[in-house]
């Protein structure tokens, strides 16, 4: 029997018009990654009783619950549709601003050596993390948890038709810019890593008579994030608790102004109005 490897794993993905429900003639697209943790598992329903031996005689396979994370190489344009899930938003002029508006997918994965897919419905993300650390031998990280509502398994694939991910370079930690109070890129901060978070806090809603959740409900979106630098002056320090910082990645190597993401705050002590803005 063959066992199945990780270099022959794929994931694409295809936006649901109906919570946990796969488009009946899908157009899946490729999604960059390099790990992903996403699986089921089943609560157990345990007998209470005791009877003098010491033996449990009941038990039950209770609520399904689906999630796991999604690790890659933060890239333009492969991650759009993750973005607009976590941000509960929509892109609209290269704009991307926090939202109300749930955005789930079914996500399927492929194992091409042993013929086997399994389909991730009602997926939506939950969290986000990009990881920009200097020094790093590797491109910019971004991680989401994921959330859904159930998994199948088939021997063939549900997409009709299959899109290909871009060819687009990842971005790096040293072809871009960090400023403070919108000063631009002239700021003598010498900024070693950066962390950006999202939270939407879903929670599921089991309901009696049946295993899978019957939606997926968000809570307030926390938005937050951390950086470390090297001590500066005093007076830059006051600026950064103050007033907005902003942060530029370009494209790989490419240092061409019309190409990057920008990830602008209105404060550090109150990331409510995060937004995301990629120029090309």
């Amino acid at each position: 029997m063959p066992i199945s490897q990780n270099s022959r794993a794929s994931l694409a993905t295809v936006v649901e018009s109906t919570f946990g429900t796969t488009p009946s003639t899908p157009t899946l697209i490729t999604l960059p990654f390099a790990t992903h943790s996403l699986d089921d598992t089943r609560q157990t329903l345990g007998g209470t009783d005791i009877r003098g031996d010491e033996m449990e005689r009941f038990l039950r396979l209770g609520d399904v619950t689906v999630a796991g994370d999604i690790t890659g190489d933060f890239r333009k344009g492969d991650y759009d549709t993750l973005l607009e899930s976590v941000m509960r938003g929509e892109w609209a002029t290269n704009v991307l601003k926090v939202g109300t508006t749930p955005k789930f997918m079914t996500i399927e994965e492929t194992a091409a050596d042993i013929d086997q897919f399994r389909q991730f419905k009602g997926m939506t993300a939950n969290t986000m993390n990009i990881a920009v650390t200097s020094g790093s031998s590797t491109p910019v990280q971004v991680t989401f948890g994921m959330m859904g509502r159930e998994v199948t398994q088939s021997a063939t694939t549900v997409a009709t038709t299959l899109t290909a991910a871009s060819s687009n370079s990842p971005f790096d930690h040293h072809s871009g810019d960090f400023a403070l109070g919108n000063v631009g890129s002239s700021s003598t901060a010498c900024v070693t890593a950066i962390s950006f978070d999202v939270a939407r806090n879903y929670e599921t809603t089991f309901c009696v008579g049946d295993p899978l959740t019957k939606s997926m409900v968000s809570g307030n979106a926390a938005i937050t994030g951390t950086f470390t630098a090297y001590c500066w002056h005093v007076t830059q320090v006051k600026l950064l608790l103050s007033l907005s910082c902003q942060l530029t990645m370009r494209q790989g190597l490419t240092h061409t102004p019309s190409c990057f993401h920008r990830l602008s705050s209105q404060a550090l002590q109150s990331l409510s109005q995060v937004q995301l803005v990629p120029v090309w």
